[in-house]
């Protein structure tokens, strides 16, 4: 399942995505201003890094206290377990993630405008009342009310007329966040990455979770070179069908439906991160995938799709119309083209070796030595790699 808090796609044509705004929305930083002036303080200090970024790109000396570490990599590949691992090697460091800054953004939309669409203020306190909140302050557990109602997480002393209550306001604020909501100029990456030079220029470190560096690289922040590392985080393009497979179980089971993963964007996700390696390529190859196993891997990730949309009941009637009338096979015939292509395929290539799209100061695959350790040993391993990039580390 694409996450809620994206704008809905296609899940055969999910690289697209929604244009960066030139402007955006304020978003409050976690920690409390430390002096009356930190915001001018924080407004100078950006200005003062984007006048440096056009000039020299490696600056004499550090413009702010901190260090950041840009983790990224495909959805499902382990950056959470990672950035755990991180924070606890290094207690005072901060997380921010531009998946749930965007989903704030979005909920205080649906704050701001509810009465709009018919909902009043004891219908939207019904949905604080019974829904569990998460770290996107309830966006996506709204969403996935105006869904399915089997699929929410409800407090345990919720009544099941609240609970039908909730997912009745839940469905009449999801057409308007959908349409109005997208639609504002935002971009939620340039708002994460002022959140984090707030976080640096008072001395603490951040690691920021996100699926590709391009947005990032445009960024001031980009150019401190001493103190910012970006770190490319993966595993072999098979095995990341069952890390998703293993992900969407455990979310099944631990009923976090806001987990699930069941799309075949992950796949597209790897081939916008990696690309066939060629002839006079330098770069060194991360690994080599055939024909065949990309055609496998889209076919057990398309089926979990459609079983998962089933599920879920809100296209379970368009998916059965497309099976009778054979739609649902072209789908999945052109998505699977579209994949190869992605990659880099050509008609007479059986297989070909990959490597990274841009350049990292590392790149991890996660997976390594996985039969020596745990999981958990595995991402304090890498956690500590990652750390040992900073010069004053050891």
């Amino acid at each position: 399942m694409i996450p809620l808090h994206e704008i809905p796609r296609d899940p055969l044509d999910p690289s697209k995505t929604s244009p960066v705004r030139p402007e955006a929305p304020k978003i409050e930083s976690k920690e409390k201003a430390e002096s009356k002036d930190s915001d001018s303080v924080i407004r100078d200090l950006s200005q003062k890094m984007k006048s440096d970024a056009a000039g020299p790109t490696t600056p004499t000396a550090p413009l702010h206290k901190g260090r950041l570490i840009v983790v990224c990599g495909p959805s499902s590949v382990g950056k959470t377990t990672l950035t755990k691992a991180l924070r606890k090697l290094d207690p005072g460091m901060i997380e921010e993630n531009a998946d749930v800054i965007g989903c704030k953004r979005m909920y205080k939309f649906m704050q701001d405008n509810y009465t709009k669409w018919g909902v009043t203020k004891e219908d939207w306190d019904n949905l604080h009342n019974v829904l569990v909140a998460g770290d996107d302050d309830y966006h996506s557990h709204i969403l996935n009310a105006a869904e399915n109602i089997d699929l929410c997480t409800f407090k345990r002393e919720a009544s099941p007329v609240a609970c039908q209550r909730a997912a009745d306001t839940a469905k009449a604020l999801q057409l308007p966040v959908y349409k109005e909501a997208y639609e504002q100029p935002h971009d939620d990456v340039t708002l994460v990455m002022d959140t984090i030079l707030d976080h640096l220029s008072r001395g603490h470190d951040a690691v920021f979770d996100c699926f590709i560096a391009d947005k990032f690289e445009g960024h001031a922040l980009s150019k401190q070179k001493e103190s910012v590392k970006s770190v490319l985080v993966y595993c072999p393009f098979h095995t990341l069908t069952v890390l998703i497979a293993k992900r969407n179980q455990e979310a099944r089971d631990q009923r976090k439906y806001t987990e699930i993963r069941a799309s075949v964007h992950p796949l597209f996700q790897y081939a916008e991160l990696f690309r066939k390696k060629g002839p006079t390529d330098t770069a060194e190859k991360i690994g080599t995938i055939t024909r065949e196993q990309v055609e496998k891997d889209f076919d057990e990730n398309f089926n979990a799709w459609v079983k998962n949309e089933k599920e879920r009941g809100v296209k379970s009637k368009e998916i059965e119309q497309k099976e009778k009338d054979g739609s649902i096979e072209k789908e999945r015939a052109a998505g699977k083209a579209d994949l190869l292509r992605a990659f880099g395929f050509e008609d007479t290539d059986e297989s070909i070796d990959l490597v990274p799209r841009k350049k990292y100061d590392d790149c991890i695959d996660v997976t390594a030595f996985r039969d020596e350790v745990t999981i958990e040993e595995r991402a304090t391993i890498n956690a500590k790699r990652i750390l040992g990039l900073f010069p004053r580390i050891s």
